[in-house]
């Protein structure tokens, strides 16, 4: 299947898209690699549970099952944000998060993110860091860049998806994590050091289910 769907839209990308180097390509056709690891915050005893699913159609992806809980699965990679800054992939939720709403503490969970991790300006201090978050929002607009409500000063967040509009569908996404990157913390970032998949619903207490596949990292040419 999803052979079928890459050589039919190659068909259709510009000369200078088919010429992209690309650094990272994560499709999950043979499962969850060993580079992929969990993350999360010790004080936190409930785990989003992250696995490989297969769908109907025979597709492999990663579903996350969150149940009051918060963890990631995230992978360490270091790239130029500059050189590749093409992000791409491919997500699916179940249900949005009803009491979620990511400008204030107790709201701060969502159905679906993916954490871009660079390291912050300290020469010293490896605890230092910036976060650069794509997230499906349950109120806030599409488009909008906001600060984290628990670490205003270091993380940013952007809404890809918000509301229940495209609930159930698989939606693709790609974003220039370079630009993005300006855009929110108004600097040059260093490199990246690390993305994640990340659902949390911890602060409301919620559950949600939320399916990540076809991550993709590449130059914009």
């Amino acid at each position: 299947m999803k052979l079928f769907a890459f050589f039919f839209l190659t068909l259709l990308l510009s000369p200078s898209l088919l010429m992209a180097e690309v650094l990272l390509k994560e499709d999950f056709e043979k499962g969850i690699s060993d580079r992929w690891v969990e993350r999360g915050f010790p004080s936190i005893r409930n785990k989003t549970r992250y696995e490989l699913f297969v769908e109907e159609n025979g597709n492999r992806c990663i579903r996350a099952i969150s149940n009051n809980s918060y963890s990631g699965k995230g992978i360490f990679i270091s790239f130029n944000a500059k050189k590749y800054p093409i992000l791409e992939w491919r997500w699916k939720i179940e249900n949005i998060i009803e009491k979620g709403d990511a400008r204030k503490k107790e709201g701060d969970d969502h159905a679906a993110k993916i954490y871009v991790i660079f390291p912050g300006r300290s020469s010293w201090n490896p605890l230092d860091k910036r976060l650069l978050i794509y997230f499906w929002a349950s109120r806030v607009p599409r488009g909008e860049i906001i600060p984290n409500a628990f670490e205003p000063e270091i993380a940013r967040m952007i809404a890809i998806q918000s509301g229940r509009e495209h609930v159930g569908e698989w939606k693709t996404e790609s974003v220039n994590i370079y630009e993005d990157y300006k855009r929110a913390f108004g600097e040059e970032p260093a490199e990246v050091e690390e993305i994640a998949f990340v659902v949390d619903t911890d602060n409301t207490g919620e559950s949600v289910v939320s399916y990540f596949d076809d991550l993709v990292i590449r130059t914009a040419e």
